[in-house]
């Protein structure tokens, strides 16, 4: 188990610094005057990874080893990546939707109430047992983002709400693919399950695209194209680094992950974006780490 945490440590720091650099750059983006339009920022990410997959597997069928498995029992695969799709979609929509009205800084914080939803998900679906120091541990943690929460200093109810869809989102999906990545489920590569998330995940983003069109949408996309793509990349490499990592850890290990990845983005961000930070925030870090520390001991 140790060896298995050790092994995960490189690509686990590669997705902290990818993952912050995506959030950042999705952060610019989002501005106004830019390209403030989440669900089309989001669908053109999931329409990259799909190209950049079809061209990997028709260069190399070498790199996806379960696909013929994938293949063969393609409707339980489907059962799975349809519902993960749609909370991937989700997810993604509602965390860039979530920037337009709160800082980073806050963000990140408010995703360590993540620790709570994924453990008890994960307890539902029989993936975690119950334990008081695992509830104690939980608990400290959901403290620390309490704190954080009341005590931001810009904060807005309706992106509030939307950051929360978005952290439910995401937490399901990352429990879906534990189990299809995992023994539980189809054992799939990690190339594999994103091959079939991505399209799962255009469908429904492209259908709420329709809705929601505006014809402002082009002059923006062929203003700021060279942009899109390079943040199409980081954000296919996000989803890679964190298959292999719920792979490797587990979701809950995986939370935990994230949990290191705010509190790096959270003082980067009220760096580069001077974000203001409060000192009921300040003290939630400790409480935070205590956190962590619990559920480590």
């Amino acid at each position: 188990m140790a060896s298995q945490a050790l092994s995960a440590v490189p690509i686990t720091c590669a997705y902290i610094a990818l993952s912050s650099l995506l959030i950042v750059c999705n952060k610019h983006l989002m501005a106004p005057g830019m390209f403030p339009h989440p669900t089309a920022l989001t669908a053109f990410h999931m329409a990259s990874t799909g190209s950049m997959l079809l061209g990997l597997y028709a260069w190399d069928p070498t790199f996806f080893p379960m696909m013929k498995k994938a293949g063969a029992q393609f409707q339980v695969a489907l059962f799975y990546v349809l519902p993960s799709g749609l909370f991937f979609a989700m997810a993604m929509y509602f965390s860039n939707k979530a920037l337009e009205y709160n800082s980073i800084a806050f963000v990140q914080f408010c995703k360590e109430g993540n620790v709570a939803v994924v453990f008890l998900l994960s307890c539902v679906a029989g993936l975690q047992a119950i334990t008081w120091q695992k509830l104690l541990a939980v608990s400290v943690i959901l403290t620390g983002c309490f704190l954080c929460t009341w005590g931001e200093l810009e904060f807005s109810e309706i992106g509030f709400a939307f950051q929360m869809v978005a952290q439910f989102s995401d937490s399901s999906k990352n429990i879906v693919m534990e189990m299809l990545l995992g023994s539980t489920g189809l054992k799939l590569d990690v190339l594999t399950y994103l091959a079939f998330q991505a399209p799962c995940s255009l469908v429904w983003l492209l259908a709420w695209l329709k809705v929601q069109w505006t014809p402002a949408i082009i002059p923006a996309f062929t203003a700021h194209w060279h942009l899109l793509f390079a943040n199409a990349l980081v954000a296919f490499l996000v989803n890679f680094t964190a298959a292999i990592a719920i792979k490797k850890l587990s979701a809950m290990g995986f939370v935990f992950v994230g949990v290191a990845k705010d509190l790096v983005i959270f003082f980067a961000s009220s760096a580069v974006f001077q974000s203001p930070i409060s000192s009921q925030q300040l003290l939630a870090f400790p409480v935070i780490v205590l956190g962590l520390c619990i559920w480590a001991w």
